[in-house]
């Protein structure tokens, strides 16, 4: 017997991040990224292990992970990104291009982290808080105390250098 429409039935589940929520919303567009300044010809030095992060007046060093993602996001830089508010916790923008994924669960994001969701979602966290879902790291700010203010309560533009 075939199911009546009424019969179906749907589950709910609890928005990750990066996913906006409420059901007049859809998801942004994707960054278009710019490509990085190579006319010295010369590639990075794999040992290099911080970059910057600019935001308005603000600049704060990030440390990186030692992983294939931070290598693939720092072949990336500069970039400039235009990141959506989400949750009051944290700032996100999805790229056009997917890096590499190493998911674990934190349990706890820590304010001044730099993650990756899902596999082109980056993702910077100004609160700390416990989680459940899966990230890859990409890099720590350093020192994130101004971090909170800098990032503001609405949507940013951040340069990664």
């Amino acid at each position: 017997m075939k199911p009546t429409r009424w019969a179906r039935t749907f589950s709910l589940l609890p928005l990750p991040s990066c996913t906006p929520a409420g059901p007049d919303t859809k998801e942004p567009p994707k960054q278009e990224i710019e490509e990085p300044d190579t006319e010295d010809g010369q590639d990075d030095d794999k040992n290099e292990v911080s970059m910057k992060m600019i935001v308005g007046e603000y600049t704060f060093d990030v440390e990186y992970v030692d992983n294939n993602t931070a290598e693939a996001f720092k072949k990336m830089l500069p970039v400039t990104l235009k990141m959506e508010e989400l949750n009051g916790n944290e700032k996100y923008c999805y790229i056009d291009s997917s890096l590499p994924t190493a998911l674990s669960t934190p349990g706890t994001i820590n304010a001044g982290d730099i993650m990756l969701f899902g596999s082109n979602c980056i993702v910077v966290f100004y609160e700390t808080f416990k989680t459940s879902y899966s990230y890859t790291r990409i890099g720590k700010v350093k020192d994130s105390a101004s971090l909170k203010k800098a990032l503001g309560s609405g949507d940013v533009t951040i340069r990664f250098e």
